[in-house]
């Protein structure tokens, strides 16, 4: 979710941003997150086409797609990979 402000994309349970190169597998957004993780990327960073994974205080693993990013809205495709499926 964004911050209200609208500056940030947050997660509570951690996110990482991941770069063009970076493949959006489990694998990736595992590989990913161990080289570290924060609590927010900020607005500046995020433009149609970037890929973030977000960790669930649940265990999951999600990898979230922004298609269109606006002041008002963004739309984003999410995979879900749930830690007691895995």
């Amino acid at each position: 979710m964004f911050t209200p402000d609208g500056e940030s994309f947050m997660a509570g349970g951690g996110l990482v941003a991941l770069d063009q190169a970076a493949p959006g597998t489990l694998d990736g957004c595992r590989q990913a997150q161990a080289q570290g993780r924060v609590t927010a990327v900020a607005r500046a960073q995020l433009a149609a086409g970037s890929r973030m994974c977000v960790s669930g205080a649940d265990g999951a693993t999600t990898l979230v797609t922004l298609r269109q990013v606006s002041s008002a809205h963004a739309v984003l495709d999410l995979t879900v990979w749930p830690e007691r499926q895995l």
